[in-house]
């Protein structure tokens, strides 16, 4: 990464956190999140829990994806490296702690080790430069026969000055996020894309235009925050996506879900 670079980076996680605690209502996010909320019903149905599974998101940012689940009567812990995240966290009324993934290093109460029966890594992987290692580390917090569920941009494609802006240190493909799962020694379950419409959108308005643009903070502000017109028409889309998404697995996507287990 080149110091400008790292500037982007740093800029990012200062400001960019707050922002996206204010983007919950964004149609991305709210896609997202029920995809995720799919993954987490099909595990509990697979596995007959007649229990809400023990859940915990790491690198959560803000807490989207948790608020979101906690709204929904899952029971969900929350961490991220960054104090502000979690403090923002704890204020949505969420329990939160703050934890390394990428290193490892900060300490763990018991109550975290083999806790949970789901980790979610909702669009974390690709900020790391050691995506494996980190992986590994999840285990620490797993149950056994436990998922970590992963969310990742997807198609190299459409990689431009926002995945620089944003940290991302790759865009991903099916291939290589199953590569990512078994290398971390996990059984995987399910690798598919989403977000088909979005990755059409933003070949067009993000590679093209970002090609003679340079990208700044005013930019993702905007992204994150559509006019509601706009983010209420993206969201009648999604929900026609997400319905044909229920009969076939689309072709690409914008972003890449993944679920690896661990074995008994």
């Amino acid at each position: 990464m080149t110091k400008n670079n790292q500037r982007y980076t740093d800029d990012y996680r200062e400001e960019g956190i707050a922002s996206l605690n204010k983007a919950r209502n964004h149609f991305w996010y709210l896609h997202r999140n029920r995809i995720i909320e799919d993954l987490i019903d099909e595990f509990q149905k697979e596995k007959n829990l007649r229990r809400t599974p023990c859940i915990l998101e790491l690198g959560a940012g803000s807490g989207n994806i948790s608020s979101y689940l906690f709204t929904k009567g899952y029971t969900i812990i929350a961490s991220d490296f960054y104090r502000s995240g979690v403090d923002i966290i704890e204020y949505n009324g969420i329990k939160a702690f703050q934890y390394d993934l990428a290193n490892n290093t900060l300490p763990l109460h018991k109550e975290h080790l083999n806790a949970y029966d789901i980790v979610i890594l909702g669009d974390v992987i690709e900020h790391l430069d050691g995506p494996v290692e980190a992986l590994k580390n999840v285990k620490t917090f797993l149950r056994k026969g436990g998922r970590v569920m992963i969310t990742v941009p997807a198609l190299s494609i459409l990689w431009t000055q926002y995945d620089i802006y944003c940290g991302h240190k790759r865009r991903y493909s099916i291939q290589l996020l199953s590569k990512h799962i078994q290398a971390a020694g996990y059984a995987p379950i399910k690798v598919r894309y989403f977000m088909l419409l979005p990755a059409i959108i933003l070949f067009v308005t993000r590679k093209i235009k970002h090609t003679f643009t340079p990208y700044d903070m005013g930019m993702l502000y905007t992204e994150l925050h559509l006019n509601s017109a706009t983010n209420a028409f993206m969201k009648i889309l999604m929900a026609v996506e997400y319905k044909f998404q229920k009969l076939i697995n689309v072709p690409f996507g914008s972003s890449v879900y993944g679920i690896g287990e661990v074995e008994k």
